[in-house]
């Protein structure tokens, strides 16, 4: 786990204002670490999917030496403009992140204070973004910088690091989707690893893929269907 996050999993068991005042010290210097900005994003592909496109982004997702999700990650968005399927995902989150939590030691005995710097809009969009790993696959977490302004202290914000850009495979981020994983940077490592939190198994491809075939399926299915009932009569 980043540096970062093992100070504040230790601020919890420990919640002193001196060790505050360390943490932020700490990383006050290392603030406007952004992975995104590092990347060369591109627009996704909205191209029409079969079932021998998902065949063929599976073999290529799966493949040991050099791994790509790319198009696999093309066929999950598709997918999840179903109603059906995005209803049942949204229902699965909505009821986790309506549930309260505590911050307990090995007692039982709450944490207030720890309890309290989670409550907070960052942490349920980091949350969101972990439960997201359960679909999708491996997760890549920006965190913000940390900011106090005279309130408890804080991370202004998180974000997803774009899958495409992504090898959990190797730990690794490549500029561009679909570049050879051997020229990408390590986040696992260095003052990356401080600014960012990977949740999910590395080579774990997330419960669309076998959502996927069935979504097609009915897709494909009723796109003509539709276009029979629709087109007009002479």
């Amino acid at each position: 786990m980043a540096n970062i996050i093992t100070n504040i999993r230790d601020y919890f068991s420990r919640p002193t204002r001196s060790q505050l005042v360390e943490l932020a010290r700490r990383v006050s210097s290392k603030q406007g670490v952004k992975l995104t900005a590092q990347l060369q994003q591109q627009t996704d592909s909205l191209t029409k999917k079969d079932v021998a496109d998902w065949r063929a982004a599976h073999q290529v997702a799966i493949d040991y030496e050099s791994p790509n999700r790319c198009r696999l990650y093309d066929i999950y968005a598709d997918c999840v403009l179903d109603a059906h399927l995005s209803g049942c995902i949204a229902q699965r989150k909505g009821k986790v992140l309506q549930k309260d939590f505590r911050l307990v030691d090995a007692s039982g005995k709450e944490n207030t204070a720890a309890t309290e710097l989670l409550q907070a809009g960052w942490f349920l969009d980091f949350l969101e973004l972990c439960l997201d790993s359960i679909y999708w696959g491996p997760t890549l977490i920006q965190l913000g910088d940390i900011i106090r302004d005279n309130g408890p202290m804080r991370f202004d914000g998180v974000e997803l690091v774009p899958r495409k850009h992504v090898v959990p495979e190797y730990g690794v981020l490549v500029r561009n989707p679909g570049d050879d994983w051997r020229q990408g940077t390590t986040y696992r490592e260095g003052d990356i690893a401080n600014w960012c939190v990977e949740v999910g198994k590395p080579r774990d491809l997330g419960l669309l893929l076998k959502c996927a075939p069935p979504c097609i399926s009915k897709k494909n299915f009723y796109c003509p269907l539709n276009h029979k009932r629709v087109s007009p009569t002479s």
